[in-house]
């Protein structure tokens, strides 16, 4: 999708040497195999502390992801991909509790084997349904490209 940048956000255009506003776009050239999208789940503000001048706040906003057919086809502008499925399944989810100077991790993971959810805490696996990875505590998703698992022997 194309969008306009606003007036804050002006491009310098060294043939006319003035600020404009300009277009960008984001696209893909290619797709690898394993695709790791990290979450912001941070944002910086300004302190009036003496100690700190930057402190974070935690952003527990619940961000929708597939678990099942992420499509990443329609942003891949290579000639040589036109049409060529593109397809991404989620394999694993890092979450995090807390707040940016302490926290707590776990994760949840499709296993190869049983081609079933689990949750990792600390020294504790259980179950999990594909309903249960989307949290408003997502940080890390882990996607694996379909059709590029590699094969059994």
């Amino acid at each position: 999708r194309v969008s306009i940048l606003s007036e804050r956000d002006t491009w310098y255009c060294p043939q006319c040497k003035t600020h404009q506003r300009a277009s960008k776009e984001m696209a893909l050239w290619s797709v690898p195999p394993n695709l790791i999208i990290h979450l912001k789940r941070f944002s910086q503000q300004e302190s009036g502390s003496s100690f700190s001048l930057f402190s974070s706040d935690k952003i527990e906003t619940l961000v929708t992801f597939p678990v099942t057919g992420l499509d990443l086809g329609p942003y891949v502008r290579s000639p040589a991909l036109q049409g060529k499925p593109m397809i991404y399944d989620l394999r694993g989810v890092v979450n995090h509790f807390g707040g940016s100077g302490f926290g707590h991790y776990t994760a949840y993971c499709l296993s190869p084997g049983d081609k079933k959810w689990h949750l990792y805490d600390d020294s504790s696996v259980s179950s999990a349904s594909p309903s249960d990875v989307v949290t408003p505590a997502a940080y890390v998703l882990f996607y694996r490209l379909r059709g590029s698992e590699p094969s059994e022997a």
